[in-house]
């Protein structure tokens, strides 16, 4: 009976260990470390809003034309600058990482987003080493990334978005 016992807590305790480890690594190691898992995915989640429908189109194909929400959206890097945190990704085309030269209409497109540390609020986005932000319009996709365009987006194209923006909008109950 003691033997019984002593492997199911062994077993509990190994089941546990490897959910935290399969949990833990979904999220970059330095994220994990300055405990700031939510502005991961709140960067994650404006950067896939504010593309959602915008087109890619590789300049090594011209056939090719699909939304930036259909791509992979990694993680590239993090910086810290005074008291802003900066969260860079890149898009990925066939594991090739998007740099805006490579798009056919050359459309510029952010890549990271700053937030505050102390009020742990987004205070611009970034792209190609040139921040900027825009206050007070909620019709504008910076300050309300879930415009009704938007909204209608995601819920027409579920089915195509990238698994982790398609997992995000469910949980943010959007579709």
């Amino acid at each position: 009976m003691m033997r019984i016992l002593l492997a199911a807590v062994i077993s509990t305790l190994f089941a546990c260990r490897s959910e935290q480890k399969v949990e833990s690594e979904t999220y970059p190691h330095e994220v994990d470390s300055l405990q700031c898992r939510d502005l991961y995915d709140s960067a994650k989640w404006y950067l896939y809003a504010w593309h959602c429908d915008v087109l890619y189109k590789p300049t090594s194909d011209s056939l090719v034309s699909k939304p930036f929400s259909e791509l992979e959206l990694r993680y590239s890097r993090f910086l810290m600058r005074h008291d802003a945190l900066i969260l860079s990704f890149n898009f990925i085309d066939n594991g090739e990482v998007i740099l805006p030269g490579m798009t056919r209409d050359n459309v510029p497109f952010a890549t990271a987003v700053g937030f505050d540390t102390r009020t742990r609020e987004k205070i611009f986005k970034a792209s190609a080493n040139v921040y900027f932000s825009c206050k007070g319009d909620s019709l504008n996709r910076y300050v309300n990334p879930l415009q009704p365009e938007v909204i209608d987006f995601i819920k027409k194209n579920g089915d195509k978005l990238d698994p982790w923006f398609r997992k995000e909008a469910k949980r943010r109950k959007i579709l």
